[in-house]
């Protein structure tokens, strides 16, 4: 089940709000502590840019909850095609571009397995995103759509 980060301690539904959820990717078994907080900074860092900083006087239109399953590796390869299942989500970084391409059949079963729990009851994720169809993205590879992605560095 994902874990809510924010908004704590405010009971805002899932169902009336706009959901970010930070995934891992890359990161190791033993890293749980440093994905988290890895999320805090990057919500942190969101909330320090306007017109974000007004969300902490008024939490109740976001949530943002974090999912963590651990990689066979510690971060993407770089510059190459990424080896079956050595990251959660098969993720490789062309540094020549900045595109960190995933793969969408392994996110979509990733959105379809997860749950979060609504107004307290554990609910599945895919009843709050669209499973997304394999897209390509610049240099043809499967990229994300539907969902972030907080990265390990």
């Amino acid at each position: 089940m994902l874990r809510k980060l924010f908004p704590g301690g405010f009971s805002n539904s899932p169902y009336n709000s706009f959901k970010l959820i930070l995934v891992a990717e890359g990161y190791l078994a033993n890293e749980t502590a440093r994905f988290i907080g890895d999320c805090v900074d990057l919500i942190e860092a969101l909330f320090g840019t306007a017109p974000f900083g007004l969300t902490r006087m008024y939490p109740g239109w976001l949530s943002i909850y974090a999912g963590f399953t651990p990689s066979g590796q510690s971060g993407p390869p770089i510059n190459t095609p990424a080896p079956a299942n050595c990251t959660e989500f098969e993720s490789s970084l062309a540094t020549t571009t900045g595109v960190l391409s995933l793969n969408q059949l392994k996110i979509n079963a990733w959105v379809a397995g997860e749950t979060l729990l609504a107004d307290s009851e554990e609910t599945p994720l895919d009843q709050f995103f669209t499973i997304g169809a394999p897209a390509s993205g610049f240099d043809l590879t499967t990229h994300v759509r539907s969902i972030e992605v907080c990265h390990a560095t």
